[in-house]
């Protein structure tokens, strides 16, 4: 959902975070009552509107949100756009040619991304092990699948069975 109130994009599923990496800082994301909830990753994604790509950075992982949350004021300033918020929709336009790279209905009140019109909302992409082979410097089966395991992050097992890929 998009959110003006929100500091930071927020979501409580580590597969939407096509990057990450392990939070060590003791910050705390804090709900409207104040209570506090850990962070556990820091990452980033990328929103596939029909002409642009809009860049998610520093979304924080945060286990007990119940909802992924966007913020309009990082969402604007990382790229270079701005939100129009109507009554049925909003409108994602570039800041220079006013032009507009995205466009979504409201719902009861609130601002969802699940319609944007290539359903890739924050993160739905998930890399398939011999991507992660790639973004690993062409490392082993085993290691891969160790790092993979270890850090637990979202993949699809490729369909081909090639062990080896060209560059290797």
């Amino acid at each position: 959902y998009m959110d003006s109130g929100a500091t930071y994009h927020v979501t409580g599923e580590l597969e939407k975070l096509t990057v990450c990496d392990k939070y060590h800082g003791g910050d705390r994301v804090h709900t409207a009552s104040g209570a506090g909830m850990r962070i556990n990753h820091v990452g980033h994604n990328v929103l596939h509107s029909p002409s642009s790509k809009l860049h998610l950075n520093n979304i924080l992982h945060v286990p007990n949100v119940n909802k992924s949350l966007v913020s309009v004021n990082r969402l604007a300033r990382d790229n270079n756009v701005f939100l129009e918020f109507h009554p049925d929709c909003f409108f994602v336009k570039e800041e220079e040619t006013r032009k507009t790279l995205l466009r979504a209905r409201c719902e009861g009140g609130l601002y969802p991304l699940k319609q944007i019109p290539d359903k890739q909302v924050l993160g739905v992409f998930k890399p398939t092990e011999s991507l992660w082979h790639h973004r690993l410097g062409h490392a082993s089966t085993s290691v891969v699948q160790q790092v993979l395991s270890r850090h637990k992050l979202s993949f699809v097992r490729d369909s081909s069975n090639k062990s080896i890929c060209d560059a290797c």
